[in-house]
């Protein structure tokens, strides 16, 4: 998982603040087609269901795909993406850890998504990150502050 780890930390960095979290989308695809990116992720979803013993070895790719897929524009990606991060977090849950934390970030931004299927997909996404080891995501999730943090523009505009 080491590939897919430093593309994360990668955004990561990017991605410090929550405002900008909120925006992210990967790159323009390079498949012109959406139809055609649909079917490439439903195709890992058939893979990760039908040979999960064997992908052990290829989970490093397999989050690399999903981690692109949550950046597509096309909704139906998203939503098969989602179903391919569930079903992965249930067959590897202790593999995924390193790198749940990442993907509950970039799976926030389609907690706003204009669809419902789109955000109950990525609510159910994000439940199993969390279950998985992303619990520290629990805070940025819940917009949680600290009591003694005051908000710079409160402060300076009373």
């Amino acid at each position: 998982l080491m590939g897919a780890q430093d593309e994360l930390a990668d955004v990561r960095e990017e991605n410090e603040d929550d405002e900008t979290l909120f925006a992210w989308t990967t790159p323009d695809p390079l498949e012109d087609s959406e139809e055609i990116r649909l079917l490439n992720m439903k195709l890992l979803h058939l893979i990760i269901q039908r040979c999960q013993h064997q992908l052990f070895p290829f989970l490093n790719d397999v989050v690399t795909l999903l981690v692109l897929g949550l950046g597509d524009r096309f909704p139906d990606v998203k939503q098969e993406c989602f179903a391919c991060i569930v079903k992965v977090c249930e067959l590897f849950p202790v593999r995924i850890r390193g790198c749940s934390v990442d993907l509950c970030k970039i799976t926030m931004p389609s907690l706003k998504h204009k669809l419902s299927r789109i955000r109950i997909s990525a609510i159910h996404a994000t439940k199993a990150l969390i279950v998985a080891g992303a619990a520290q995501a629990i805070r940025t999730l819940t917009a949680f502050r600290e009591h003694n943090v005051i908000v710079l523009k409160a402060f300076f505009h009373g």
